[in-house]
């Protein structure tokens, strides 16, 4: 996982993909390379707030799936609410 935050933070991320148990990063390609991809688990229990904030600073793209109803849609909407400028919790279904 800090690979993959390192890579945000040093702006070579291009596109995000948040899934149920893992992140994916498509890095920007360089010259004429095929972009890359970094593929980390999700840890569990962690706010992913701060992640997202630096993805939106940073002008990365960014989406997710989900098999079930939790996984990325409780990502999803602590990125609304960081959106929004409100602090998210870690609410529970």
């Amino acid at each position: 996982m800090s690979d993959l935050v390192q890579q945000v933070r040093d702006g070579k991320a291009s596109e995000v993909l948040v899934r149920d148990a893992d992140i994916v990063v498509e890095l920007k390609a360089e010259g004429d390379q095929k972009p890359q991809r970094i593929v980390a688990t999700r840890l569990p229990g962690i706010d992913e707030t701060a992640l997202v904030k630096e993805m939106q600073d940073k002008g990365v793209k960014f989406s997710g799936s989900s098999s079930g109803p939790r996984g990325s849609e409780t990502f999803l909407a602590r990125l609304g609410a960081s959106h929004r400028g409100c602090s998210a919790g870690s609410g529970s279904s």
